[in-house]
């Protein structure tokens, strides 16, 4: 995540973005190509990488995820 002061809202939707494309990533160049290194019996050293699906979670997992408690206090509305 990038961190800018200050953060906007449409900051962390490019930084979501940004984590998705990471999760693509990571899952195409290492755990795919590594599975088929293994099976194809190429000898690799193991990549270690960070899985970013903690934060991808935090953000989009309902009901309690970021995304979703900004919709419902969007639909709530101004009350006074």
């Amino acid at each position: 995540f990038e961190d800018l002061s200050p953060n906007s809202l449409e900051q962390l939707f490019i930084n979501y973005a940004n984590e998705l494309l990471q999760q693509q990533f990571n899952a195409m160049v290492f755990e795919v190509e590594m599975r088929l290194y293994s099976e194809e019996g190429i000898d690799f050293n193991i990549v270690s990488f960070r899985d970013n699906a903690g934060v991808i979670a935090l953000l989009t997992a309902p009901p309690h995820g970021i995304f979703a408690l900004i919709e419902e206090q969007g639909m709530l509305g101004e009350r006074g």
